[in-house]
């Protein structure tokens, strides 16, 4: 045989030929039926982590904690308090609302839920006072029988 007979045309000597993925810019051997065979020119990189910022927190709001523990205390319990729990909900909810506006602190969500609570709960608490209040006010005017 001859060996100009086996040379590799042109165009393939300006590329090496690259068989898979390359790791760290040597090739790895040709891929076989059972998938691709150990490269001993491989060199083991070790894995690049990459960095994670953890920004902490704002811290929470108070007024917001406090308005939705006092709201939830009012829903369970508002009408034996006289519906003073709802009340203050709805005033430290306000406040955790404005506390919480400029976002340096968390917990807005708190501090609408107490609202929500502290309004949905003193409503019916007074009505009930008012109407019952009235009734209360007013004196009883039983008909007179007529002669």
């Amino acid at each position: 045989m001859h060996p100009q007979q086996f040379a590799a045309p042109d165009h393939y000597a300006a590329q090496p030929p690259t068989y898979g993925y390359p790791v760290s810019g040597v090739p790895m051997s040709p891929a076989t039926p059972y998938g691709q065979q150990y490269s001993p020119q491989a060199v083991y990189q070790q894995p690049v982590y990459q960095q994670v910022v953890v920004a902490p927190a704002a811290p929470t709001s108070g007024w917001a904690t406090a308005s939705m523990v006092l709201g939830i205390l009012g829903a369970l319990g508002g009408w034996c308090m006289l519906g003073i729990p709802c009340f203050v909900a709805i005033v430290a909810g306000h406040a955790g609302l404005i506390d919480t506006k400029n976002g340096s602190k968390g917990g807005r969500g708190l501090a609408v839920t107490g609202l929500v609570l502290g309004y949905v709960f003193i409503v019916p608490w007074a009505l009930f006072f008012f109407l019952g209040g009235l009734g209360v006010a007013t004196p009883d005017v039983s008909p007179t029988p007529t002669p």
